[in-house]
């Protein structure tokens, strides 16, 4: 083995050493997920506005989607 390989490996190695412990500390919870989200505290909404999607005709494919939230 010669002294350039063996430099390649003491780096290859001493780089995967000091990168180890930012993956590992990449684990914890973000604050933001956290954060509780309480929908009856809204005060706005969407607005209903007049546009054709809002009729459907004989024919035309139509589903319906129930949405719910829940913590």
């Amino acid at each position: 083995m010669g002294k350039a390989s063996k430099q390649r490996i003491v780096l290859s190695i001493l780089l995967v050493v000091l990168l180890l412990p930012f993956s590992v500390t990449g684990e914890e919870e973000p604050a933001w997920k956290s954060n509780g989200i309480d929908p009856s505290t809204w005060s706005d909404g969407p607005v209903v506005e007049d546009t054709p999607m809002q009729y459907s005709y004989f024919g035309d494919p139509v589903f319906a989607i129930n949405v719910t939230y829940s913590p």
